[in-house]
């Protein structure tokens, strides 16, 4: 009786009868047929992997063009209103059943769609009917189930949207990722976090006091941070953090946010740090000091200008000359004379100048006596748009 072969040993018959088939061939002509196979094999997948990936890359884009054909137009036209809508009222406008909910695809390429009309509008954008925009469409409840059940790079694309479009999502969504091990992750999560919490927002400065910032977080925390002022919440005092962290950088970050948040009471501290080992934060104190026009460092500033490197030198003097004390007038012309950069001579030279009255008559005394190339410097001064230095 002959036998039926079934599922698995098809597999299995038609290897053995290629082993024996190739077994009496020299071991480098089974090797070489073994390879060319394997190549075949491995071809055919890759041609079938590519096929599904550009059938797949049109299917999303016809479906992307879809979405912005049927929504970009009445959104950007409710969003632009300065009139404020309910949310049934803009069911309407945009032709959408609140009752039912666009499949979670059709939802990426609407927050796309949502974040274009945001950026081409800008503060022209109603709020309030974006908030009503985003209960139509049930964006939060999209962006949460993203979060917790979308793939890594779901996640991040969500979470960043959350600040582009001004969405919200539960707090205890957004725990579980705070401490991610996968850096992107984790500071997307902490992003949003700061947008979102009322609650202790930047307690990851507290906790993790060797976090490290590239100048992109820094720029991101800022922008977290203007953004609760502006809606009222609560901004913490900087200075804590500078005292904590470890990272220099991260140090020099926040001196410089204490100046353009303007925290006065924070002077007196810097200005005690102001002797600190690493150069690119005393330069950065320097700059808030003088930015904050804090009268009481003019003599710590002076005192230690000799000893500094040049592009910490040059902020001095833009601190002396800024604060406009009355007493700055003396110095900035000792440091003209003393100076062996031409940048920082050219800079003296310069608040000088507009240095009120007195500054004006001693620039006119050194102009009279100045000669050879000193002379080219008097000349920019008095020419600034005329590179003659």
């Amino acid at each position: 009786m002959d036998e039926i072969l079934s599922g698995f040993d098809y597999l299995t018959y038609y290897f053995y009868l290629l082993y024996y088939k190739f077994i009496g061939y020299p071991i480098v002509v089974r090797i070489c047929i073994a390879v060319v196979t394997l190549c075949v094999v491995f071809y055919l997948f890759l041609a079938l992997y590519l096929a599904y990936g550009i059938y797949r890359r049109q299917r999303e884009k016809k479906l992307g063009q879809r979405i912005f054909d049927r929504f970009y137009e009445p959104l950007k036209e409710v969003l632009g209103d300065r009139e404020n809508h309910p949310v049934g009222e803009i069911a309407q406008k945009v032709r959408h059943d609140v009752k039912k909910s666009l499949k979670r695809q059709e939802m990426r390429f609407l927050v796309q769609v949502l974040i274009k009309i945001k950026s081409e509008l800008g503060e022209k954008v109603n709020n309030y009917n974006m908030q009503n925009v985003q209960g139509v469409f049930k964006v939060g409840s999209f962006f949460e189930r993203e979060i917790q059940f979308g793939r890594p790079r779901q996640k991040i694309q969500a979470l960043l949207s959350i600040q582009s479009v001004n969405g919200y999502v539960s707090e205890a969504v957004l725990v579980r990722f705070l401490y991610n091990r996968r850096l992107e992750l984790r500071n997307a999560a902490r992003f949003a976090y700061m947008w979102l919490s009322q609650s202790n927002p930047f307690r990851f400065f507290d906790e993790d006091t060797t976090m490290k910032l590239s100048r992109w977080n820094m720029a991101e925390i800022h922008m977290i941070l203007m953004h609760r002022q502006k809606m009222g919440f609560v901004v913490p005092s900087f200075l804590k953090w500078v005292n904590s962290s470890v990272e220099d950088n991260v140090k020099a970050f926040f001196v410089s946010e204490i100046k353009l948040f303007d925290q006065r009471d924070n002077c007196p501290p810097l200005l005690e740090m102001i002797n600190t080992k690493t150069w690119p934060l005393r330069n950065e104190i320097v700059r808030t000091l003088g930015g904050m026009d804090y009268i009481e460092a003019e003599p710590k500033l002076v005192e230690i200008y000799d000893v500094q490197p040049e592009y910490i030198k040059q902020n001095i003097l833009t601190a002396v000359a800024g604060l406009r004390s009355g007493r700055g007038l003396g110095f900035l012309h000792e440091a003209f004379e003393r100076a062996d950069d031409q940048a920082t001579k050219l800079r003296a030279l310069t608040y000088i100048r507009d240095y009120g009255e007195q500054g004006r008559e001693l620039f006119g005394q050194l102009d009279a006596m100045a000669e050879g190339p000193a002379a080219q410097l008097f000349a920019h001064v008095k020419h600034p748009l005329t590179n003659q230095a």
